[in-house]
């Protein structure tokens, strides 16, 4: 049996309890952000990028 189905619902699940606790705009910037990736290198830099302009704004 495939486990895709269950990681899928797994997911939704989380994301939609997220939700119901008020992070919708937190998940909308990483649903944009994993769109974004094409590569683990490219997610790598992207979450070092995304690091460093969390710190830099605090």
């Amino acid at each position: 049996m495939s486990q895709r189905p269950l990681l899928i619902f797994g997911c939704a699940l989380i994301f939609g309890l997220f939700a119901l606790l008020g992070a919708a705009p937190q998940i909308a910037r990483f649903e944009v952000w994993l769109a974004g990736l094409d590569s683990r290198a490219s997610a790598e830099v992207r979450i070092s990028v995304n690091v460093t302009e969390r710190f830099a704004n605090t």
